[in-house]
Parts: structure tokens; sequence; C-alpha cells
């Protein structure tokens, strides 16, 4: 068989330790780190392929008849609800199994590395179909005359255009596809149509909301409870933006008002108690004997009842007040998050539903990604 490569990396086997250096995937062989070309299973296409088609009802129907009603598709991808294929083990042991995998995505390639003469045996019909050609590369000479000689070589050969060269049986319908997309996705439907998780709940879920935010979102406008929304006071601090200006503009002239009347009231405080003590320690005998000036919530100090000084201007009353002016989130706001997170949810929800359907009607996997 020709050699194989993959338009989407294909899937390495569970026992295959690698690591990602400098962006490069890697295995340690006899103590080197060699590239490596893959990936873990559960970040290949493929692996969400062969999961979506598990989830179409009318495919699993198909199995449990021997493929009556789509025959092809069962012919080449084969019973995927066998207890034998269930896990990560089971997927690796349906890839291959008769090199399903490279039959059913795989592209014929030549020239992607060295070949042995058994390979090169194999290709016999490839070469004269002019499919592929063959240069023999010798060891004992210089790049750059080899360079020079193939080169010439290159100049001299005609090729085929490129859609005549070889598609996968099976094509990924965007070139685009994001597993980590796809993952989500398949996520949210196995949440809602196999749990039975509620769409809201689901994407709550998804944004790693905790119980006290779900709870606040639920209650939307029936909650009174001021909130404040921390993340975008800082960027617009961060920013110095004109919004965040404008806010502390109108919160300063109000503090700063108020602190000045803070500042006259206590003045009137300590004026009167100063004034109180020196009646007090002028008293006669007579009044020193009525306790006269002892016990007192008309003078002074004792007015205040226990208040102590508030500093309006200071950084924590500034950012209170702010938040208050211009970053409370609003009952408004909670019902806009609680349908955003709705919306979100159902749209991946029925990008996994195009998925399946296209697979099963189209022979195609990827769709609107």
């Amino acid at each position: 068989m020709s050699a194989i490569y993959f338009p989407k990396p294909q899937p390495l086997s569970p026992n295959t330790a690698t690591k990602v250096i400098d962006g490069v995937r890697k295995q340690l062989i006899k103590g080197q780190w060699v590239n490596v070309f893959g990936v873990p299973i559960t970040d290949s296409v493929y692996y969400y392929w062969f999961e979506y088609l598990k989830l179409s009802e009318e495919y699993k129907k198909a199995c449990a008849n021997n493929g009556k009603g789509m025959t092809k598709l069962y012919k080449d991808f084969g019973n995927v609800f066998d207890e034998k294929y269930e896990g990560i083990e089971g997927f690796w042991d349906w890839w291959r199994e008769n090199e399903r995998g490279a039959k059913l995505f795989g592209i014929k390639a030549h020239g992607n590395n060295w070949i042995s003469l058994d390979e090169a045996m194999s290709l016999q019909n490839d070469i004269k179909e002019n499919n592929i050609k063959l240069f023999a590369v010798p060891t004992n000479t210089t790049k750059t005359a080899i360079k020079k000689q193939f080169n010439k070589l290159l100049a001299k050969t005609d090729f085929k255009k490129a859609e005549q060269q070889g598609k996968p049986k099976y094509p990924i319908a965007d070139s685009k596809v994001d597993v980590n997309s796809l993952r989500k996705c398949l996520r949210v439907w196995k949440r809602n149509k196999v749990e039975g998780v509620d769409i809201f709940q689901i994407g709550c879920e998804l944004m790693f909301l905790d119980e006290a935010k779900i709870k606040e979102l639920q209650e939307d406008g029936r909650s009174k409870k001021k909130e404040y929304d921390l993340d975008w006071f800082w960027r617009d601090a961060e920013k110095s933006n004109g919004r965040y200006w404008k806010i502390y503009d109108k919160v300063m002239k109000r503090l700063n008002n108020k602190q000045a009347k803070e500042i006259e009231y206590w003045k009137d405080i300590e004026e009167d108690e100063a004034k109180f003590q020196k009646e007090r320690k002028n008293r006669t005998r007579e009044q020193v004997m009525d306790n006269w000036g002892e016990h007192t919530e008309s003078r002074g100090l004792a007015k205040a009842k226990g208040r102590k000084p508030i500093d309006y201007l200071s950084e924590e009353m500034i950012e209170e007040a702010m938040l208050k002016e211009g970053y409370t989130i609003s009952d408004k706001q909670r019902t806009k998050s609680k349908q955003a997170l709705r919306t979100n949810t159902y749209r991946l929800l029925r990008k996994a539903e195009a998925n399946i359907n296209a697979i099963v009607e189209e022979g195609v996997f990827g769709v609107k990604h």
C-alpha cells in the first residue's frame, strides 16, 4: 500500500507518550526526541467523526439491521455501537482494524519520507500510471549536487493538477474545523439529548459559573440586590478611558461636597465638646453634687452617639461610589446575560446536529465550523 497522509492530524496510539517541544509534537525514542506526525486521540478530528456518528439514531437503527438503509456507510464504518469500540481503546481498535482509518480518511502520498525496497515495489502500478516518479539519491555526494540534479528533473516533469491528485474517501467539509469546538458541541449534545440537562444549566457549565452566579441569573429581574461589574470597572481603570473619567469627575464632585459637610459637622462637634468641657470644669459645688455634666447626650462628643468620622475621599469610598454610579449590573443586564447563555448553547447544539446529519446524509464532517 502507498504511503498515506491525512488532511488533519491523525490519532496516535493511546500507548504513545508524546510531548510538545517548541510547538512541535515529539516522541522520546532511544534517548532522542523525534518528530511525531499525529496527535492524541481526543485531539483528532477523526475521533470526533467517530463519536458524532454514534449520536445518529438513524445509523444506530441501520447497525441493528446489518446496515439496512445505509449499506455503503455501514460497509465502511461498521457497527460503531459494538461494545468492543467503546472508549479511547475501542476507538483505536476501530481505527486500526483492516487499516480502516487510512482507507476512509487518508490520501496516498509519496515523497514525505525515505521508503524501503519493499515499499518501492508496492508502488509499481502508480509508477506505470505515471502517478509518481522515483528519484535515486546517492549518499556519497553533496546536497548541493543532488539539489541541482533534482531541480533539472523537476523542470522537465509535467505535474497533474492538484484536484487530480487524490482526495480522502470521506472529506472534512471545512479545512478550518476546530477540535475544541467539536468537543464542546459534543458535550452540549450529550448533556441535553442524552442526560436531559436544561440548556441554561449547560450554558452555565460551559462558562464555569459558580452556584451564586447561576442563582443570580436565574432570578432575572426579580432580584433587587445590587451587583457590580468589577471586570469592566478594572478594564476602564487600566485604560483610563473617557467613560471612566466622566464617572470619576461626577463621583468626586459629590464626594467632595459630602467631605466638606463631614468636616463641618465634626468641627461643630469638637467646638461644642471644648465648650462643654470648659463649662464642666467651672461647675459650682451644687452642680457637681447634682452630677451636672456627667451624663448628657445633647452636648459635645455625646451628640455623635458613637459615630466615627467618615473619609469620603478614601480609595475604598471612591471605588464603591464609582461602582454604584456606572458599574452596577442591572436586572435588564442579567436577563440579557441569561438569554445570551441560552442562545450560545443552542447554537452549539445546532452545530452538533448539523454534523451528525452531514455524516449520515453526505458522508462529510466538520460543517459550520
